[in-house]
């Protein structure tokens, strides 16, 4: 009951320690460790490895339509160049 009262994260380890779980099941071909499917512990974002890859294809993403985005000027830009010509 204490600890229900505490504004924690606890692994998925430490709940099946205490009884809260029957047992632990983790993705398969994913992480190993089933800690690492804890979002956040003790106020700090910790990352899993499938976390950190939809992150960086996201800032890939990103940084693609920048560069697409900048073309689209470039060429409307020049098309209205031409168009005042």
């Amino acid at each position: 009951m204490a600890l229900m009262d505490q504004n924690i994260w606890i692994s998925p380890t430490q709940a099946k320690d205490y009884g809260l779980i029957d047992e632990i099941v983790g993705l398969s071909g994913k992480e190993e460790d089933p800690a690492a499917f804890v979002a956040a512990v003790g106020g700090r974002i910790r990352l899993t490895a499938s976390m950190r890859e939809q992150y960086q294809a996201y800032i890939v993403g990103q940084r693609a339509e920048e560069v697409r985005q900048k073309q689209v000027r470039r060429t409307l830009a020049r098309l209205r160049a031409l168009a005042e010509f």
